[in-house]
């Protein structure tokens, strides 16, 4: 499923894949010249000739579940999404598997990840479309050598379904860790900064306190509590500061 929100985002520098892992890819999943042949000749005109078809039933199943309803709050957005998964179907089967090609994967991953879009939605939606197009295979193929017609077909199918899958599945993992990573170092860095804080409250030669709206006392340094001449922070904390200091005129502050 595609991001029906916005743009194609930005690729991860680390995301791009060289031409040899490309080849390695292809060599792991046998598939070869062979199976671009076949996929151009006997799938390409089943799915260029049906996409209105495929994305309607593919839709409707969507549409069916709350979970995937809801990436689709209006028809504007239904119809960009349909359309750009459109074009992702159309592109499957017509050859040249090349960096462009899975530059185009790789991002599928990373849009899944940003907009919420957990992984089994996403293979629920091959399965859907597979779904679709088997029985569109077996109808064209009908006939006693049905078999030995089938096979090479369906399985340059499954190796591109799965060349695919794994570009998409990598790059919602890599977008996943890199976002994780950036909370981390966030939360690090705020951890370091109310270290630093608390160093200056604490050896600030002024009396310091922070408080809430209702001038409930909620943080002060031991300066602030020796103006006040009360003999530890407890007796300050959660107490109303002109509670504390009845001296001082409340029109001041507020």
């Amino acid at each position: 499923m595609y991001n029906p929100h916005d743009g194609r985002p930005d690729l991860p520098q680390e995301r791009v894949l060289s031409e040899r892992e490309i080849e390695l890819r292809k060599q792991w999943l046998k598939f070869g010249k062979d199976d671009e042949s076949i996929l151009k000749e006997e799938i390409d005109p089943l799915l260029t000739g049906h996409i209105d078809e495929l994305m309607e039933t593919m839709y409707n199943h969507f549409l069916s579940f709350e979970e995937t309803r809801r990436f689709f709050p209006n028809q504007e957005v239904l119809y960009r999404a349909r359309t750009a998964q459109g074009k992702y179907f159309e592109r499957l089967a017509k050859g040249d598997y090349d960096q462009e090609y899975v530059s185009d994967r790789l991002r599928v991953g990373s849009m899944h990840h940003r907009i919420s879009l957990d992984p089994k939605w996403y293979i629920g939606a091959y399965n859907s479309a597979l779904s679709w197009l088997l029985p569109k295979l077996i109808e064209k193929y009908a006939g006693p050598e049905i078999s030995a017609k089938l096979l090479p077909p369906v399985s340059s199918l499954l190796k591109v379904i799965f060349f695919d899958m794994g570009f998409a599945m990598e790059s919602y993992i890599s977008a996943k860790e890199i976002a994780i990573t950036q909370q981390r170092d966030a939360l690090r860095e705020l951890e370091t900064e109310k270290r630093v804080t608390k160093s200056i409250l604490e050896s600030a030669p002024i009396g310091i306190v922070s408080m809430d709206k209702s001038f409930n006392c909620l943080e002060c340094n031991d300066e602030f509590v020796s103006i006040l001449e009360r003999d530890s922070r407890n007796e300050v904390i959660g107490k109303k500061l002109f509670e504390l200091a009845p001296h001082l005129k409340p029109s001041i502050l507020e």
